[in-house]
């Protein structure tokens, strides 16, 4: 609506007679709350999807469950990156994620854990015994069709309530929440091994395929504020950060 509305009164300005909302017809636009998950909830929501039963529809879906989240988790991806990935982007000899034409058109190399890697290696094993030459990594039938975005959520949801977890009004995690938990994760990280965020920054900016240093500076506001307040780094320095990612 938003868009539509921007359009329609550029066309009005260039004198072509069109219909615009009236003012305060369209809400004011929410920026997104990003959720840190716990410890806790985190090690429930993987024992939900570790144990999600088979389903005779959702085909393999508790094969893809437990290894999609833990990549989102790992490499701090976006939802559409996980799903869009073919067999041929996944180096199982060397661990890296070859992410092709993702936001803004950016190709970028992630490198995973060795504990991703050798959980991704056992994955493609079986996968490859169920669907032999399949296109994607993540795939739930012969047929070569991507999953969808919508289709991931889902499933993410339903681990959600295999686990037994649930949320106050207002808290709605996503599976784009494993990536702010991971860009918090890793600077937590290195404010405990002491390393200066000034300089470290830019390679986290690099591996989340970043367009600005500013959008990765935005994770810096979601750190526990007794982490910010250390002196290992000049928070003040730091670049000026927008109100959420986009």
């Amino acid at each position: 609506m938003i868009t539509l509305n921007g359009f329609s009164k550029y066309l009005a300005a260039t004198g072509i007679d069109t219909y615009c909302y009236p003012d305060g017809f369209i809400g004011q636009y929410k920026p997104c709350q990003a959720y840190l998950y716990s410890m806790e909830e985190l090690k429930l929501f993987f024992q939900g999807a570790d144990t999600l039963p088979i389903h005779p529809v959702a085909k393999n879906r508790e094969l893809i469950a437990p290894v999609i989240f833990r990549m989102h988790l790992c490499c701090g991806l976006r939802p559409q990156e996980t799903v869009a990935l073919q067999c041929k982007d996944v180096d199982l000899d060397n661990g890296i994620l070859y992410i092709a034409d993702s936001k803004v058109h950016k190709d970028r190399i992630v490198a995973m854990s060795k504990e991703l890697w050798e959980l991704c290696h056992k994955y493609d094993v079986v996968m490859e015994q169920r669907l032999p030459h399949r296109k994607y990594f993540f795939q739930r039938t012969e047929e070569n069709i991507a999953l969808t975005v919508l289709w991931q959520q889902q499933l993410f949801r339903r681990c959600m309530k295999q686990a037994g977890l649930c949320f106050p009004e207002g808290h709605k995690p996503s599976v784009y929440s494993f990536r702010h938990n991971f860009a918090t994760l890793v600077i937590k990280k290195w404010i405990c091994e002491g390393k200066n965020i000034d300089a470290m920054l830019p390679y986290l900016s690099s591996y989340m395929g970043h367009s600005s240093l500013e959008d990765t500076a935005y994770y810096i506001h979601l750190v526990p504020e007794h982490f910010t307040q250390t002196g290992l780094t000049d928070w003040n320095a730091m670049p000026e950060v927008p109100d959420y990612e986009e």
